[in-house]
Order: C-alpha cells, then structure tokens, then sequence
C-alpha cells in the first residue's frame, strides 16, 4: 500500500514539474515570410517604417543595397537569372525582423512596396495603393504611361551627352496625384550602352566646399520601357511615373543615367519651373 501511495506522489510530482516547466517555456512565434518576386533587369524596392540596421541574404545570386542617402529603403536585383529560391531577412531600428522569400521573375511586378502599420500588425502595401485617389491603380499607370511613350516633344533644352550617348527630357505631364516624366536615350556610338541604374532624386542646387550635399530620393512607382541595354546606333523612349513632388528653394531634381562598368554617365537638370509647366492628361 506505502509503495502505491509513493508512486502516486510522484506522478503527481511529476505533472506538476513538467506544468511548472512547460509554464516557464517562451512562446514560440512564427515570423511569415513574404513572397518576393525579382528579376535580373529590373530594381525591387522596399520601404521601411524605420531605418535598416542589418540585411541578410540566403544566396550570393542576390544582390541588395541600401538606397543612397536615405535609411529605409532596400533595393533589391537578382545577379542572375532563375536563380534558386532563397531567403532574405532584414532587421530594423525598431526592433523588428522581416522575412522575405524570393523568387526570380522576367517581369516581376509590384516594384515597390511600402511597408504599414494597420493597428498592432504590420502590413505590405503597394506604394500605388497609398495614394487613395480613384483610378489611380496598376492598370491605370501602365495604360497611361504607355500613352504618354506616344506623345510627341514637348520639352527642349534639358538634355545632357557624353561620347555618342544622350538622354533627353522631352515631356512632363500630371495627372490626379501622379508625375510621368519623358525621356529618350539614344546611342550614337558604335558601342553598346549598359545601364547599370537610373536614379530619381532631388538634391541641393549649389553645394559649399565643406558642405554635405543631401539628397532626396524619388522612387517611381513605375517604368514604362526601361531599358538593360542600349545597342549601337540606336534610340529608346522611358516613361516613368512619379507621385507628384515639387522642389525646394535652392534645389533641383535630378534624372541621372550610370553605366555600367563605364564611365558614359548622365545627368539632367529639372528646376521647379520647369516641373510646374506640367501638362495636364
């Protein structure tokens, strides 16, 4: 009888440590990753409520990089194409990790997405989404910037060249909440051009010797026949639409085009005037 009661007692004494145990176990959260499509041609962005402190990538066919002069924002290519699924985790000044899948697409789409708040959870949303205006959707851009590649000049005098390259502003239109800004590159040489990126920003008109220059990133929400490569002896027209800005005093936005592993890069010059001559669509 004393043998039964001792193993009673310790059954007991038992379920009561693996309670008090399993009690004192932390919570176990799963953090979702997002699918993330990307490609080889074209840049992703993502936007982040904070500044990002750490990225780490799953595969070296990832490239990634913080975009210039601002914290939140991470672009993202792929180094090669079809590449194997992998991960990517990026850490924040808040204190939180995100966690992507990503997979590589031809023609990944959307290219920029902005990251919310919605109460206590965190959400992504399509930085189009954000500008609450009717019509003002992913159809609705890709239609109307195909529209504006159509056009005729309507803009001189803001072009820049370098040794048989060019690049020319040749119209600037509005329409709702939205900026579509276009351009022709052409290619005179007999060397075909590589474009390693083109950026989007706005940044002080005159700049002391001792002075920091800051720039203001412009990231478009979407680009209507960007161009990998422009072959000899040819011409490419880009449409990209922006959420509408105008520029500071003592400003000036720029378009700039790099070339890759090159040194045939350009720069044009868009004053405030000249933004605000927009033509309405």
């Amino acid at each position: 009888m004393k043998s039964v009661n001792v193993l009673l007692m310790m059954l007991l004494l038992g379920l009561t440590l693996n309670a008090q145990i399993t009690e004192s176990l932390p919570e176990t959260v799963v953090i979702p990753s997002r699918l993330l499509q990307i490609s080889k041609e074209k840049t992703t962005h993502l936007i982040f409520p904070f500044r990002i402190l750490s990225v780490d990538r799953g595969s070296r066919d990832i490239l990634v990089r913080k975009a210039d002069a601002v914290e939140n924002v991470l672009q993202i290519k792929a180094a090669k194409e079809q590449f194997n699924p992998t991960n990517l985790t990026v850490i924040t000044g808040e204190g939180k990790l995100y966690s992507f899948m990503l997979q590589y697409c031809p023609d990944p789409w959307p290219l920029t997405l902005r990251l919310t708040k919605s109460g206590d959870s965190d959400r992504f949303d399509l930085s189009l989404a954000s500008l609450q205006v009717p019509g003002n959707n992913e159809a609705v851009i890709k239609s109307t910037s195909a529209n504006v590649a159509a056009f005729r000049r309507t803009i001189w005098g803001v072009a820049d060249q370098k040794l048989g390259m060019g690049i020319k502003l040749i119209g600037l239109y509005s329409k709702e909440n939205l900026l579509y800004a276009q351009l022709m590159i052409t290619n005179h040489s007999h060397i075909s051009y590589e474009v390693d990126q083109i950026r989007f920003y706005i940044k002080d008109r005159r700049q002391g010797r001792r002075t920091a220059s800051q720039e203001t990133e412009q990231i478009p929400l979407y680009c209507y026949g960007s161009p990998s490569i422009i072959k000899a002896d040819s011409s490419q027209r880009m449409v990209v639409a922006l959420s509408k800005f105008t520029i500071p005093d003592k400003r000036i936005f720029i378009i700039e085009l790099t070339e890759k592993k090159g040194g045939r890069n350009l720069r044009l010059k868009v004053n405030n005037h000249r933004l605000m001559q927009s033509s309405m669509l």
